[in-house]
C-alpha cells in the first residue's frame, strides 16, 4: 500500500514505510522521479528533473502502459531492498576529569554524587 507523506516540502510516496517515489509542481512545470534511479530506464537519467525529464504537459510522459510498467518496478525494488547495516561507532571511553572539576566535586559530596549518577555521554559535558 503506498503512502502519500510531505518530506522536503514536496508530495512524496513510501511504500511499507521506505522511500518510493517523490514529485514537486513549479511554475510551468512539475516532475516525478523514483527513489531507486538505478533500476528504472526512462531514457532521461542524468536530467536534474526525476526520471521523465521536466514535465510540461502530459505528452512528455511516456504512454500510461509505460509508466505503469515502471512503477511496478520501482515498488517490487523498494520492498526488496535490504536496509543497509550501519557501522557500530567505537565506544568512547571515559572522559577525563579536568582537575578544578575533580576539585569542586571533591569538596561538595552531593555535586559528586550527581556527576557521577550522570550516563558517560553527559559527563563528556562537563570534560
Amino acid at each position: 500500500e503506498v503512502e502519500e507523506t510531505i518530506k522536503w516540502s514536496h508530495p512524496f510516496f513510501t511504500l511499507g514505510g521506505k522511500p518510493f517515489a517523490n514529485m514537486a509542481a513549479f511554475k510551468a512545470h512539475a516532475s516525478f522521479g523514483f527513489w531507486n534511479r538505478q533500476d528504472n530506464e526512462t531514457g532521461k537519467e542524468g536530467e536534474a528533473m526525476g526520471q521523465f525529464g521536466r514535465i510540461g504537459s502530459l505528452a512528455d510522459l511516456p504512454e500510461a502502459v509505460e509508466v505503469e510498467r515502471l512503477i511496478r518496478e520501482a515498488a517490487a525494488a523498494a520492498m526488496a531492498e535490504a536496509k543497509p547495516a550501519r557501522p557500530r561507532a567505537a565506544p568512547k571511553g571515559e572522559a577525563e576529569v579536568p582537575p578544578e572539576l575533580a576539585e569542586a566535586l571533591a569538596r561538595d559530596e552531593a555535586a559528586a554524587a550527581a556527576f557521577n549518577a550522570f550516563p558517560p555521554s553527559c559527563r563528556r559535558e562537563y570534560c
